[in-house]
């Protein structure tokens, strides 16, 4: 378990520049061929959602700046208490997780107002739908990319949305037999001759395994 402990003269610039070795400045690389930045850092997820946020910012220190704007945007989600009774329970991925994670990702994009679509095998996610257009991430192989030349409609044509991203799945009852169908279809599961409640197990199996680890 993580307790966060803090007070107004820890986490400061000073602090880190002062007891944390610099360590490499290179965390970003662009691809120009497929029009994507991959984060070569071990957090991708946050790097891509940085990119988003401060696309001009200079880097001097990846590290650093790394721990610096996590503490930060902790500090904002504290500071709003709509956001902060919400999502409280990702302040250790903020600050004790070495990464964070895709309920990170709702309340950053709440916080700067943001739009996100997270693919993901077939799937997406869509945090914060508003009037904003939204920008791509994909995840796979464990590392996310920040996608340029992703669309909003070969996405929402193909792609299953995950509404919602606790569950993956409603009960049952809430779909019927050529919905699953289609969602079957839309992660490339065959399922002729199988009956409802066969296909519902493996639509369910089939994206537990998708979101195992991300």
């Amino acid at each position: 378990m993580c307790y966060i402990i803090m007070n107004k003269h820890q986490m400061t610039n000073e602090f880190i520049n002062k007891y944390i070795i610099n360590n490499d400045d290179i965390y970003i690389k662009s691809s120009e061929k497929n029009n994507s930045i991959k984060p070569t850092r071990s957090d991708t997820l946050f790097w891509c959602i940085y990119n988003i946020i401060y696309p001009n910012n200079i880097i001097h220190n990846s590290f650093i700046e790394e721990k610096k704007i996590k503490f930060k945007w902790m500090e904002m989600i504290n500071q709003n208490k709509k956001l902060y009774k919400k999502y409280i329970l990702i302040q250790p991925f903020l600050i004790c997780h070495s990464k964070i994670n895709i309920h990170t990702v709702d309340a950053i994009c709440h916080l700067f107002d943001i739009s996100i679509i997270l693919t993901n095998n077939n799937t997406y996610i869509y945090f914060n739908k508003n009037e904003t257009t939204p920008v791509f991430i994909n995840y796979n192989n464990g590392k996310y990319t920040l996608l340029k030349n992703e669309t909003y409609d070969n996405v929402i044509n193909n792609y299953l949305h995950i509404e919602d991203y606790n569950k993956l799945i409603y009960a049952i009852n809430k779909y019927k037999v050529n919905d699953l169908k289609i969602m079957a279809l839309k992660l490339c599961i065959d399922v002729k001759n199988k009956k409802k409640n066969e296909i519902y197990e493996i639509i369910k199996n089939k994206l537990k395994l998708i979101y195992l680890k991300i």
